[in-house]
Parts: structure tokens; C-alpha cells; sequence
């Protein structure tokens, strides 16, 4: 764990660079979110924008938002904690734990790391579903590929394809293995052991989307309604908030809940993604001009916006809950060259 026992606001040049850069973007209606930036003991949290149509409600620093892709490091997580405890291998077939499932020849491995060659079930779930005003579930899902009716855009194992469907099978095996609903295998064996009080796996049929104080907007401004999709899990569907995050930042690099060697491979090179980019088990990593790389996770669902980034090298991180879609995505070099 990162020793930090009293943590200190920046110099006010860097604490006052930082906040005028997303007060400019505020100003703009380009930023509604909450950040945290730390460094070396020094720390620097606040939020800006509003949490759903009511003007007045402004955004605070404890408030969950929904993580939409950053949740892949948590089902990452949850899967490799289980291979430590060698109730699954990296290479067993996902039709090990999924029998109906045609996919004897993709393994857990290539799940993590994007390599299976599935598709991505968003192209086909609308039209094969055809009821949007019902939630879909992860059962639901494992009947299309039981149907065979998600395609494979290539064989296992060939190339590196970001694709949801890869984490959606992940949170299956973990319930195929546990017996355990995935959002309270989450809770008791991840978030509970982390000290991660805020978090949680949305659960569409016990907590409406909208019931959530923090709402996603469209870039016009007008909160988001739920999707069918909302119901299927592993590849996003965590709420988190920025204190949460940031204490699972400080146990990083001293995890405790899976084998030290198993969670170093996880944030290390497994397939090359981009000229300077690849990816671990659940992380991406960009290589820096300066020899560092961030270990990292952005996530885009439903008018959220969210920015894991973290120092290979340094004591270092930013994290970043944003939900409105207006004003695109923030550069990462420029917002981590801020402090």
C-alpha cells in the first residue's frame, strides 16, 4: 500500500492550474463531473457541473457515477482472484465453465486481453432482442451465444479487438464458478475487502438507473433514460465514487486479494493494442515520452465519462467521473501534464 499518512493540497501554482483548466471547461458547458489529482502525498478533489435536471443540484465529490468500461478492472480483478485461489486457469476454454457456449476454443485468457475474436453483441442485440422497453439480462445473452448468434470476426487468439462481450463472458464464468450472482461476488470478495464503501454493481431490477442521484446527460444537457442494456454486467454497470477509487489506487501496488506475480502480469504488456498502447489483464498501458507509462481505463456509457490513470513509475494519479457527453474526451497528456 502507498504510505500516505497526511495528505497535503498542492502549491497553490499547481493547485490553481489545475482548477482553472476545468473551470474554463465548466464555464464552456464542456465539463460536469468530479477529479481527484494526486502526487506524492499531495491531493487536489472537487467536483463541478450538476447531478441530473434539477439546476440547482450541484455535483459533490462523494457522489457515485456509473464507471461504464472502468468497471473491466474490477471484473479483471474478480476473475484473477480466482485463478489464485486455482478454482480457474488462465487457459481453460470458456465452454469449461460455460458448456453451451460454442466457445471450446477461446479461453480466459483471451477473454482478459481481448483476443478471442467474439463479436460485440451491441451490433445484433437490437434487432434480436426487439423489446428496448425490457432490461436484457446476462441469461438473456447467453442464449444468443448459445444460439450462435453472436459472429466471431476472427480465430482466437490472432489480434487484439476491443470488444464488451469478452467482460460480459468473464462476470458469467466468475457466476458459473462461484455459484454467486456477480454483483454480490463483487461486493463480498472485491469491494468489501478493498474498503470500497461506495460501490456496486448495478442492479436494474432492484435499483432503477434513475434512481441513482447522479444522472447521465446528452451533450444538449437533458439527463439520459435508461437502456435495455443496462441489465447485462462484466463489461460495465459499477458505480463507484472517487474516494473508493482512489483507495484502490493506494493498495495497488501491494494487493493482497490475488497472487503479487498474477497481479503484476495484469498490468503489464500481454498484446500489443496501438503503436505506443497495449493491454494487460483489464488495464490498458501507453507508454510516456519520459519512460514512464500510465497504467489506465477510460469508460463511456449513457452520458458517463470516466478517467482511471495511473504512474507506472511515480506516485501518481488521476481520476476523473464526468457525466455529460458534451465536450468530447479529455487528452490524457494534457490533463496529466497539469501537475
Amino acid at each position: 500500500m502507498k504510505v500516505t499518512p497526511s495528505l497535503e493540497r498542492f502549491p497553490d501554482s499547481t493547485h490553481n492550474r489545475i482548477r482553472s483548466f476545468f473551470e474554463t471547461l465548466s464555464d464552456q458547458g464542456k465539463f460536469s463531473g468530479a477529479a481527484l489529482f494526486y502526487r506524492d502525498g499531495m491531493i487536489d478533489s472537487f467536483a463541478l457541473g450538476i447531478r441530473g435536471s434539477d439546476k440547482n443540484d450541484s455535483l459533490r465529490v462523494h457522489d457515485q457515477f456509473q464507471l461504464a468500461s472502468l468497471s473491466k478492472p474490477f471484473t479483471a480483478l474478480a476473475i484473477l482472484k480466482l485463478v489464485s485461489e486455482k478454482r480457474i486457469s488462465l487457459d481453460d476454454s470458456v465452454s469449461t465453465f460455460l458448456p453451451c457456449t460454442p466457445y471450446h476454443n477461446v479461453t480466459v485468457k483471451q477473454l482478459l486481453t481481448h483476443t478471442s475474436g467474439i463479436g460485440y453483441y451491441a451490433y445484433v442485440t437490437d434487432s434480436l432482442w426487439g423489446m428496448p422497453e425490457y432490461f436484457m439480462q446476462n441469461a438473456d445473452l447467453m442464449t444468443m451465444f448459445e444460439c450462435e448468434e453472436i459472429p466471431n470476426y476472427f480465430e482466437p487468439g490472432r489480434q487484439f479487438n476491443y470488444c464488451n462481450t469478452n467482460y460480459v463472458l468473464l462476470a458469467d464464468i466468475i457466476e458459473a464458478e462461484t455459484q454467486i450472482p456477480f454483483g454480490v461476488y463483487i461486493k463480498n470478495e472485491v469491494f468489501d475487502r478493498l474498503n470500497m464503501k461506495d460501490s456496486e454493481i448495478l442492479d436494474v431490477f432492484n435499483k432503477a438507473t434513475q434512481e441513482y442521484i447522479v444522472r447521465g446527460h446528452f451533450a444538449s444537457g437533458k439527463c439520459m433514460e435508461p437502456s435495455y442494456l443496462d441489465g447485462v454486467y462484466g463489461d460495465k454497470g459499477m458505480y463507484s465514487s472517487l474516494g473508493d477509487l482512489f483507495e484502490f489506487y493506494r493498495q495497488m501496488d501491494e494487493l493482497t486479494i490475488v497472487d503479487a506475480k498474477l497481479w503484476s502480469e495484469a498490468r503489464s504488456t500481454q498484446i500489443k493494442s496501438g503503436r505506443r498502447e497495449a493491454y494487460g489483464f483489464g488495464w490498458r498501458i501507453k507508454q510516456l515520452n519520459d519512460s514512464d507509462s500510465l497504467i489506465y481505463h477510460n469508460g463511456w456509457w449513457r452520458g458517463f465519462r470516466s478517467y482511471f490513470w495511473t504512474s507506472k513509475k511515480h506516485d501518481k494519479a488521476v481520476i476523473i467521473l464526468s457525466n455529460s457527453l458534451k465536450g468530447g474526451y479529455l487528452k490524457k497528456e494534457e490533463v496529466w501534464n497539469l501537475f
